[in-house]
């Protein structure tokens, strides 16, 4: 009998319950303790960022001219400047404005 109570020992020893697990068996989860405040503040300043990268973007998009016949210069869109090249007139169709043929 009293090899039984040790072997009922044993097992209860051994027996993992709901509210008991190994640490062999399931293993910790690692990561930083964040609070909502902190995500917060990350969230934001990533966003700030991206805002800024997006506005120099958009600044490299636009120059600064001067056109023909106005007094102040424009900003205009870098897709929208067009530069022409007259090969049969080398050129004298866009030189001086008006030309005479």
């Amino acid at each position: 009998e009293g090899d039984a109570v040790e072997d009922d020992l044993e097992l209860s020893r051994g027996v993992v319950t709901a509210g008991k697990v190994r640490d062999e068996e399931k293993p910790r989860r690692g990561g930083k303790n964040v609070s909502g405040a902190q995500k917060k503040k990350r969230k934001w300043e990533k966003r700030m960022k991206e805002l800024e990268e997006q506005d120099e973007e958009e600044a490299r998009k636009w120059l600064r001219l001067k056109l023909e016949g106005e007094e102040k210069p424009r900003r205009v869109k870098a897709s929208r400047v067009v530069h022409y090249h007259d090969h049969d007139s080398a050129g004298a169709l866009f030189a001086g404005g008006s030309s005479s043929s």
